[in-house]
C-alpha cells in the first residue's frame, strides 16, 4: 500500500525509500513505533558542514543549522582527591591497560643521583562509582640494595611493556637493564632482565619508545664514552634480544633524554646535556628490521641551561614538549613540535609558571590531536595540572588547578597523568599521598552521528545518523561488542559513567550507529 506523510506504520508493514546518493537502496522494515528493524544493511548519509576539523569516524554533535563538530572535551572538571593512594611513593610512571578502569603503576627510584627504592609494578583499579582506586596485584622488578635511579616504560603491544632502568647496589652503579612485563587482568608477569650496560654513572637518564608490536627503541649513555646511543630490542613473549647500538650524539656530561613513537618504525628523541649551557636537540629515528637510522639533528632551544624534558606524541606529525629553564626566564615551558620526515620544528612557548628547580619532571598526556594535560610540581607542597588546547601552532591554557601534597625535597619531583577510561584520568605525584581523579568535560551530551570521512573546517562532508550501519575506516571491530565514544571522538570498547554509546559492531568493519 502507499504510505503518505503522517500515516501510521504497522509492525507488518514494509516501506521503501528512493535510492539516492549515499543510500544503499535497501528496504527497511519498521516496528509499530517507526523504529527500523532491519537497519543492518541500510545507510543514509546527510551532507553537513564541519565546525572545526573532523576526523573519519569521529562522533559528532550539531552546533547550528546543518553544522556539526567532533565530540571532544572542552575542559576538565575540578580534580577530586582520591582516598586510596598507591602502596609506594617514589618517582613513578603510569600506563593505560586494555581493561577499562585499570592502569599500570610503575614506581621506584628517585630520578636522580642516589637510588633509594625498589622498582615495583602494580595494577590499580577504579571503583564502580568512579570516585576512588584500589591497589591490586604487585610485582617486584628490581630490588637489590639501593634499587634504581632513572627508568622509563613504553608499550610494546596490548598489555605488554618494555622497561629500561638504571640499577644501583650499595650506593654504586651497576649498569642499565631492560625487562618486559605483561599484564593479564590484574596479574603481572615479569620477564628475565637483560643487561644493557654493566657500570655507568648514576645521573644518566634513560628512555624507551615503541617501534612495533615486537620491538622497542632504548636510549642511554654508554659506559665506554658517555655518548648517547639508541638500540633496538626485539621482544618475543617476555624474552628480550639485544642488538647493535647506534650513536645518537657525542656527549661530555650526563644527559636528559625522552623519546616517543611517531608511527610504526619511526621514533622521535629529544635530548640535552646537563651542563650550565646546553641546547635542546631533536632527532627522528627510522628503523628497518633491527637497524636504527639516526636522522639529522635539529636544534630546538639554544642555550637553555635545561635539566629535564617532557614529551607527549599527539600524531605522526605533532608532539608536545616541556622543558624547564634554570637561566632567564626561570619558567617551565610547553610548546608544539611539528614533524615532517626528518625535520622537527618548534613552535612558540606557553609558560607554565616558575620552575621549582631544574629537576622538575613533567607528566604529559595528549587527548587526540586537539587537547592535552600537563602536570608538574610547582612548590615543595603543591603540584599543578594544566588543560591545554593544542589545535593551533602554540598551545593555549584552557584551565589549571593546583593540589596539595606532602613536602618534597631533593629531586623527587615526578607527576604522572594516565587515562583510566573514556573521559576519566588520574594525576599522581611522587609523594603518593595526593592522587587526584580528573573527569573531562564533554563538548556536548548529544551525539547526532559519525563522520563518514575526514572533513576539514568549514567544508561539507557526509555524516551517518543513528540506527544506520557505518563501515569504519582504519579500525578492526570485535563483532557484537558495544563501543563507546572516547574523549578523542573515536570509538572504544572501554566504558565509563560519562561516556556515550557509539554503536554495536556487526562485523569486523561495520557498526550499527546508536
Amino acid at each position: 500500500m502507499a504510505i503518505t506523510a503522517g500515516s501510521d506504520i504497522l509492525a507488518s508493514d514494509f516501506v521503501s525509500t528512493a535510492a539516492g546518493a549515499g543510500d544503499s537502496g535497501k528496504v527497511p522494515k519498521l516496528d509499530a513505533f517507526g523504529k527500523i528493524l532491519d537497519a543492518f544493511t541500510y545507510k543514509q548519509y546527510v551532507t553537513q558542514t564541519a565546525n572545526g576539523d573532523i576526523a573519519a569516524n569521529d562522533a559528532v554533535y550539531p552546533t547550528a543549522a546543518n553544522t556539526v563538530k567532533s565530540l571532544y572535551p572542552t575542559d576538565k572538571g575540578t580534580g577530586t582527591t582520591i582516598t586510596t593512594s598507591p602502596s609506594h611513593a617514589a618517582s613513578q610512571k603510569q600506563m593505560p591497560l586494555s581493561t577499562s578502569g585499570l592502569f599500570l603503576h610503575v614506581v621506584g627510584g628517585d630520578g636522580g643521583s642516589s637510588g633509594n627504592s625498589v622498582l615495583y609494578a602494580q595494577v590499580r583499579s577504579i571503583n564502580a562509582a568512579e570516585t576512588d582506586f584500589s591497589n591490586g596485584s604487585e610485582a617486584t622488578i628490581y630490588s637489590t640494595s639501593n634499587g634504581v635511579h632513572f627508568f622509563d616504560i613504553c608499550q610494546i603491544s596490548t598489555d605488554k611493556f618494555l622497561i629500561i632502568y638504571q640499577t644501583n647496589t650499595s650506593g654504586s652503579p651497576v649498569g642499565i637493564k631492560a625487562v618486559v612485563i605483561t599484564v593479564s587482568g590484574t596479574t603481572i608477569t615479569v620477564g628475565t632482565a637483560v643487561t644493557i650496560e654493566t657500570t655507568g654513572a648514576l645521573a644518566r637518564q634513560v628512555a624507551c619508545a615503541t617501534v612495533d608490536t615486537d620491538k622497542g627503541a632504548i636510549f642511554y649513555q654508554k659506559d665506554s664514552d658517555s655518548d648517547l646511543y639508541v638500540q633496538i630490542l626485539t621482544v618475543s613473549g617476555t624474552t628480550i634480544t639485544t642488538n647493535t647500538a647506534v650513536l645518537v650524539k657525542a656527549m661530555t656530561n650526563a644527559c636528559s633524554v625522552v623519546a616517543g613513537q611517531l608511527a610504526t618504525n619511526s621514533v622521535l628523541v629529544l635530548y640535552t646535556e646537563n651542563s650550565t649551557s646546553s641546547n635542546i636537540y631533536a632527532k627522528t629515528v627510522t628503523v628497518s628490521g633491527t637497524t636504527p637510522t639516526v636522522n639529522a639533528e635539529q636544534t630546538l632551544v639554544a642555550v637553555s641551561s635545561n635539566r629535564t624534558l617532557g614529551l607527549a606524541i599527539a600524531s605522526s606529525t605533532k608532539a608536545l614538549m616541556c622543558y624547564s629553564e634554570s637561566g632567564t626566564p626561570t619558567n617551565d615551558q610547553v610548546c608544539i613540535l611539528t614533524i615532517s620526515g626528518a625535520t622537527v620544528t618548534k613552535g612558540s612557548n606557553l609558560a607554565l609558571g616558575s620552575n621549582r628547580n631544574d629537576f622538575t619532571y613533567f607528566g604529559m598526556v595528549t587527548i587526540g590531536t586537539k587537547y592535552a594535560m600537563v602536570g608538574k610540581v610547582t612548590t615543595n607542597t603543591t603540584y599543578s595540572v594544566y588543560f591545554l588546547d593544542i589545535t593551533g601552532a602554540t598551545p593555549t591554557s584552557v584551565s589549571s588547578e593546583s593540589f596539595g601534597m606532602s613536602s618534597t625535597a631533593g629531586i623527587h619531583n615526578s607527576v604522572s597523568i594516565v587515562k583510566v577510561s573514556p573521559w576519566t584520568y588520574v594525576a599522581i605525584s611522587a609523594q603518593g599521598d595526593s592522587d587526584v581523579l580528573i573527569k573531562l568535560t564533554p563538548s556536548s551530551t548529544i551525539k547526532s552521528g559519525v563522520a563518514n570521512a575526514a572533513i576539514a573546517n568549514a567544508a561539507t562532508g557526509t555524516i551517518l545518523h543513528r540506527y544506520r550501519t557505518h563501515t569504519l575506516s582504519g579500525i578492526t571491530l570485535t563483532p557484537a561488542s558495544t563501543y563507546y565514544v572516547d574523549d578523542t571522538g573515536q570509538p572504544t570498547t572501554k566504558s565509563s559513567l560519562t561516556s556515550q554509546i557509539y554503536g554495536v559492531a556487526l562485523s569486523t568493519t561495520d557498526m550499527l550507529i546508536q
